[in-house]
């Protein structure tokens, strides 16, 4: 008796399966997702905040080449001004990081 139970119970879940894959499309509202100038700017006053660049360095690289192609004449301010926030972490100038951060936020 034992062995039929659990044969009716294997088999009940090898037929009942995990449903496979679905053919539902999920739409995105791209209305919601933030701008890159959104994303740089708030990455950018974070670091105003805290001084601190490190790996970050290259995500906001990425979103200045992405800004490029919308606002052609901010991204190459905002890339030149990168160059500067790079050099100041890199001496270890804390308000001078935060203070470069800071007035690339305000461009945005």
């Amino acid at each position: 008796m034992r062995l039929l139970i659990s044969c009716v119970f294997v088999l009940g879940l090898s037929l009942s399966g995990c449903g496979g894959p679905s053919d539902t499309v999920i739409p995105i509202d791209e209305s919601a997702m933030p701008s890159v100038e959104q994303r740089l700017k708030t990455s950018l006053e974070s670091i105003a905040e805290t001084g601190v660049v490190g790996s970050a360095i290259e995500e906001l690289r990425s979103q200045i080449e992405e800004l490029k192609s919308i606002n052609a004449t901010t991204g190459e301010q905002l890339a030149n001004q990168l160059q500067d926030l790079e050099q100041a972490e890199q001496a270890g100038k804390r308000a001078s990081v935060k203070k470069i951060a800071d007035d690339m936020a305000t461009q945005l």
